[in-house]
């Protein structure tokens, strides 16, 4: 699909979309979508509609009493609606799965979420025991897993792209360095990885700098502790700030607003791992999707890298880096020419 651009300005996140859409719907439910798959695209539709409904609906997430103000100033009635849409679409997944099983006499291979899942319940109720393994929270995971895991890695290719309009340099060193490493003759792999440690630092620093879930998911505090000389009650409500981490001078210098991969990389060229970069939060309550997540940008950028050249739309006056907040971060609306290498 990009080669068919043949270097036509165009806002590449439409077919990035789709790619990332079904590495996703293939590990959750073992099934891929065509671009123009009526369901896709109604997917689509609906996240883009409960992304510019949910400004105005979170102040109701905070200050409950707002939901009885009349008619639906805040757009969380609009959002809720459009949620439930979203989540119907998720259940029907399930159900088709069910249904295509049934008919397949072979239920030897797990090679998705949906069937590991019923696998494991089958298993706790033919031993008697007490499972939450139901339809409902089965949907709901399913949900939480694709729109995180979708957003988070579509918004990340869009931000490093952005970035290396602007810096030209940095998209020709990953391209020398996979042609060094790889050729051009095979797709790159995760077996790459280490030997593609510029590729790698440049995706950290996109995760830095690019900082999409600025703010986490809210806790919940389970008992009365002190912060830094502040009291945070039992029961309160905590928003981690991952962006005061990720863009603190005291951790990574003075140019921490400028992007610069090779603060990754140390003096042997050899990729620094630091503990201060948390696009995915830390410890026990951090994304479980983060390796997969990881996997899926290491994979997408290096075959884009190998193939393809991006350059602005107008060298003249190239995209802005200031973003807008959603249920992410994202950069603004941009179009790319892509230019094939082979």
């Amino acid at each position: 699909m990009l080669e068919s651009l043949k270097g036509k300005p165009s806002d590449v996140r439409v077919m990035t979309s789709v790619s990332v859409a079904n590495v996703l719907s293939q590990s959750l439910i073992g099934q891929r979508f065509e671009p123009d798959d009526p369901k896709l695209q109604k997917l689509f539709t609906l996240m883009n509609e409960v992304v510019g409904k949910l400004e105005g609906a979170s102040l109701v997430h905070f200050f409950p009493f707002l939901k009885y103000a009349p008619g639906d100033p805040f757009g969380a009635k609009a959002l809720e609606a459009k949620a439930k849409e979203i989540k119907d679409i998720f259940s029907s997944f399930v159900q088709q799965h069910d249904e295509d099983k049934s008919k397949d006499s072979n239920d030897a291979s797990i090679d998705n979420v949906v069937a590991a899942y019923n696998y494991e319940k089958k298993r706790k109720l033919e031993a008697g025991g007490m499972t939450m393994l139901d339809d409902e929270n089965l949907v709901k995971t399913l949900l939480d897993m694709f729109m995180i895991g979708f957003d988070t890695v579509n918004t990340t290719i869009a931000w490093c792209l952005l970035y290396i309009l602007h810096h030209p340099d940095v998209q020709e060193k990953i391209f020398r360095e996979i042609e060094a490493e790889v050729g051009p003759h095979r797709l790159p792999s995760l077996h790459d990885k280490n030997s593609l440690p510029y590729l790698s630092a440049v995706i950290m620093e996109t995760q830095r700098l690019g900082s999409v879930l600025p703010l986490n998911i809210p806790r919940k505090c389970n008992t009365e502790t002190e912060v830094l000389g502040y009291k945070i009650p039992k029961g309160a409500t905590v928003i981690p700030n991952l962006d005061s981490v990720l863009s603190d001078p005291e951790v990574w210098g003075d140019d921490a607003n400028l992007f610069r991969p090779e603060r990754f990389i140390d003096a042997s060229g050899k990729l620094v791992q630091k503990e201060e970069l948390i696009p995915y939060s830390m410890g026990r309550r951090g994304c479980p999707g983060e390796a997969f997540a990881n996997m899926q940008l290491f994979i997408f950028l290096a075959v884009l890298f190998q193939r393809f050249r991006f350059l602005p739309a107008d060298a003249k006056n190239l995209p802005t880096l200031k973003g807008f907040l959603g249920t992410s971060n994202a950069p603004s609306p941009y179009d790319v020419r892509v230019i094939s290498r082979a």
